[in-house]
């Protein structure tokens, strides 16, 4: 089974792309609702789901300058 995400962006943090899959594979296995989803964003709050995935399986395709 295969998931192709393309990220794009002027700029990235640490674990950040690790973090946005995390984030994706909870909501979708724990059939969140949309606030709930908003909610965590918007407070940023980190601990209400699990840290970010490991690395394995993940690719940096391209740098552009």
């Amino acid at each position: 089974k295969f998931v192709i995400i393309d990220i794009e962006a002027n700029g990235f943090l640490r674990y950040m792309v690790r973090n946005i899959i995390a984030f994706l594979i909870a909501s979708s296995e724990n059939n969140w609702p949309n606030y709930f989803l908003k909610d965590i964003i918007t407070e940023k709050k980190r601990n209400r789901f699990p840290g970010p995935v490991p690395p394995a399986g993940l690719y940096l395709l391209k740098v552009l300058y």
